[in-house]
């Protein structure tokens, strides 16, 4: 499988492109995503960069957070939890709880566990980093 960042090679058009994110087994290309979606430009490109470690991490610990708006949880990851909801607050007209958090050494790893549970629930993924997931599944894991 092909690592994020990677240069390699489009079966389709056979133009070398930037691996972006891998899903359903298939590689998404990071020019392909900005084309799909152009009012996400900032998201993607920092996105991108948090996956290939270009953000240095600021702080000692990384964490995988569960923030929940009482229906729905998003599973993501921060330096900063209390600005994290902050930041999410601003589009959520709910208010948002941190009801979990798994301490990680660093971006790298808190990514890969990130990814993990993304996996792990994607049945319950109601849209992008956000699920229906119960508290026995929560605190199951």
């Amino acid at each position: 499988m092909s690592k994020v960042g990677e240069l390699v090679k489009d079966n389709i058009t056979g133009e070398y492109k930037h691996i972006f994110n891998h899903i359903g087994g298939f590689d998404v290309y990071l020019e392909d995503a900005l084309k799909i979606f152009p009012n996400d430009k900032d998201a993607i490109i920092h996105n991108y960069q948090r996956r290939l470690g270009i953000k240095k991490q600021t702080s000692k610990y990384v964490y995988v957070y569960f923030i929940s708006d009482g229906e729905f949880v998003k599973i993501g990851v921060s330096e900063n939890i209390n600005r994290r909801i902050k930041e999410l607050e601003t589009a959520n007209s709910r208010k948002l709880k941190c009801i979990k958090k798994i301490k990680c050494n660093s971006r790298q790893e808190a990514f890969d566990l990130e990814y993990e549970f993304h996996n792990r629930f994607k049945n319950l993924q109601v849209k992008k980093e956000w699920f229906r997931i119960s508290y026995s599944e929560l605190y199951g894991i």
